[in-house]
């Protein structure tokens, strides 16, 4: 496995791989934005294992991988330092099912199945304003605070994501410094503290363009409207921005977390299978 030192590196690279080889596959097509960031950040790698060419994302625990593969020769993986999770993509009328078939032959289990959902924001404020509004209320009466997070709360932050989310810790991603300054620059991540200062609540975002991609709502504290309210000024973030619409990924058999989506926005067609192969113990 070699980091990566540029985006042209990593182009030279790819298209070495893809020379002589028909049809190449791949399951998530990174945008120049995306690779660039990632390689300034120290955190992309690639390896080549056979007839398959992997980029490795370094994300503290584990590795976020995508590859390209010709269509006529199989998947190809080896043991690495850490878990591998790969993402595979599909919407209504297309999806990729020999590359499915060929990440279990290779030996990746096949996780959950993330659904997502959309919403305007406006609609979406509007829906939520009054109980947001009340719940605040409610929790400030009882010296919960609300304000917004700053890199210094971000190993705190991280710490509480992968324990509560347990089986989707797999996207809980490292952030880089850049994405970390804009967080605090912007006012990107709203949490919730108890009256001794401990953040209960939390809900942060990453923008692109008009679109608001809502990254984790978390709460210690389950139905106890935390969340709700967290996302309600989360919302108000992303609106205050000039973003019009949000969306958001949710486990398809999470029955509490689909249940809350499909009451405030609506499916987009779009999903994704997540895979992991397994290296360690750390999620086992």
């Amino acid at each position: 496995m070699e980091k990566l030192q540029s985006y042209e590196q990593y182009s030279q690279v790819l298209a070495a791989f893809k020379q002589g080889r028909a049809r190449c596959a791949t399951n998530k097509m990174m945008m120049r934005d995306e690779l660039t960031a990632l390689i300034e950040a120290g955190k992309l790698y690639y390896e080549q294992i056979g007839d398959t060419l992997w980029f490795f994302s370094d994300e503290d625990y584990f590795y976020s991988a995508h590859l390209y593969a010709p269509a006529d020769r199989p998947i190809q993986m080896e043991k690495q330092d850490k878990d591998v999770e790969v993402e595979l993509m599909g919407n209504e009328s297309r999806y990729n099912v020999q590359m499915d078939r060929e990440l279990v032959a290779a030996g990746f289990e096949k996780g959950g199945k993330y659904l997502e959902y959309g919403s305007f924001l406006e609609d979406f404020i509007e829906m939520i304003r009054s109980r947001a509004k009340v719940m605040r209320a409610f929790w400030e009466k009882r010296g919960f605070t609300y304000r917004k997070a700053t890199k210094a709360d971000y190993p705190e932050l991280r710490k509480q994501w992968l324990i509560m989310l347990g089986e989707d810790s797999y996207n809980v991603l490292a952030l880089t410094d850049a994405q970390l300054d804009e967080m605090e620059k912007y006012g990107r991540c709203p949490v919730i503290c108890d009256p001794q200062g401990r953040i209960v609540a939390s809900s942060t975002f990453f923008k692109s363009g008009n679109l608001a991609y809502d990254y984790i709502t978390e709460t210690v504290f389950k139905k106890s409207g935390l969340g709700g309210s967290v996302a309600y000024e989360r919302a108000i973030c992303e609106y205050e921005e000039g973003c019009t619409k949000q969306l958001t990924w949710v486990r398809e058999d999470n029955a509490e977390s689909s249940s809350g989506a499909e009451r405030v926005s609506d499916l987009t067609g779009k999903y994704l299978w997540q895979f992991v192969y397994r290296n360690s113990e750390w999620r086992r």
